[in-house]
């Protein structure tokens, strides 16, 4: 039996998008309350324009990155054994725990190591000590039941973002000063999803409509945000519409996206990372959603949830291409509810 007293060191295994590690900030603070001498560990692939939040975490002491992919195997491997001499007296494998994860864990070793089963995603059982079930509970609540399951005291699970954005809100405000946009127009946020996505895409007419209710009966200024891997998605919705809009997409710094997602009275979706960030700063939000698992569901009070699941029932976690349903569930959602939806979650 662990003596959770000793404890000296804690690893948290993350996965490579901005999303894993969003929603993994919630467990680390937890972490952080319950063992403040020990060192602990974050380790993951991802590598994006959100690392300032990795860094700026005031709940982690060290960060390793771990991608075989770009790093190539000797020195991911190095890395691994470096934190396996450790003798970690926790490793955590938050969601996702994957069949890869797994493996990973059991590489670091430690005194107890704990897991999350997922429905629709593969865990190798015999490496963990304990394992929790996700239940269709969103990540951060799934991270935070392993932590119940250590007799931890509960610390809540709000979301929090490491950015500054004092200096990001005045480079936006001119940016946006140039698309017309004052201090006093209400901004509707888009997001399309990345224009290889195909089963976490809506319609791009349905877009466009979406776009042109909101236009006519708000007078909202209708503004564009993502990377540039959602910009040829982005130009065609654009194109499709035809009437001005702000197209920030590609454009933006992270903090000054922030920025704008804290300006937007409402933020359009699809799920992604932007969806997370959104949630962890409070932005009233429709979300739609497709093949991606409920644990991906922002955890936000100021949000509606859509989906049509008269195909496929339960989402299958294949965010590449969805075999059964082809994306429907996300691209026969009516344009008249996520309008609905955006009314009642802004109070219009």
């Amino acid at each position: 039996m662990l003596d959770l007293a000793r404890v000296r060191t804690v690893v948290v295994i993350k996965g490579s998008s901005i999303g894993d590690i969003i929603t993994g900030i919630p467990m680390l603070r937890n972490l952080r309350a319950a063992f403040p001498s020990a060192v602990i560990i974050l380790a993951c692939s991802y590598k994006g324009k959100g690392i300032s939040i990795v860094k700026n975490c005031p709940y982690i002491d060290e960060h390793v990155t771990l991608d075989y992919k770009t790093d190539g195997m000797l020195v991911t491997v190095r890395k691994v054994l470096s934190i396996r001499k450790r003798k970690p007296d926790i490793v955590i494998n938050g969601f996702p725990t994957t069949a890869k994860s797994s493996v990973l864990a059991w590489l670091i070793g430690g005194a107890l190591k704990l897991g999350i089963a997922s429905r629709k995603k593969t865990v190798l059982p015999f490496v963990f000590d304990r394992i929790v079930k996700s239940g269709g509970k969103t990540a951060v609540e799934a991270e935070d039941s392993i932590l119940r399951t250590l007799g931890m005291p509960h610390g809540g699970t709000h979301l929090e973002l490491f950015l500054g954005t004092k200096g990001a809100k005045r480079a936006l405000a001119k940016k946006l000063a140039k698309c017309g946009i004052g201090a006093k127009d209400r901004i509707v946020g888009f997001y399309f999803g990345k224009s290889v996505d195909i089963c976490r895409s809506w319609r791009n007419e349905k877009w466009a409509e979406l776009m042109e209710t909101m236009r006519e009966k708000h007078r909202v200024k209708l503004v564009f945000i993502g990377g540039n891997d959602s910009a040829l998605r982005g130009n065609a919705i654009e194109r499709l519409y035809k009437r001005k809009v702000c197209n920030f997409i590609g454009k933006l710094r992270l903090e000054e996206t922030a920025a704008l997602l804290q300006r937007c009275s409402v933020f359009v979706t699809t799920n992604a990372g932007p969806m997370q960030l959104a949630a962890a700063l409070g932005t009233p939000m429709v979300a739609l959603h497709g093949s991606s698992l409920p644990e991906w569901y922002p955890h936000a009070r100021k949000v509606v949830n859509l989906r049509n699941n008269e195909i496929c029932a339960y989402p299958c976690g294949n965010d590449s291409y969805c075999t059964k349903c082809h994306g429907r569930s996300i691209k026969d959602i009516p344009v008249a509810d996520v309008y609905k939806a955006a009314k009642k979650v802004v109070g219009w």
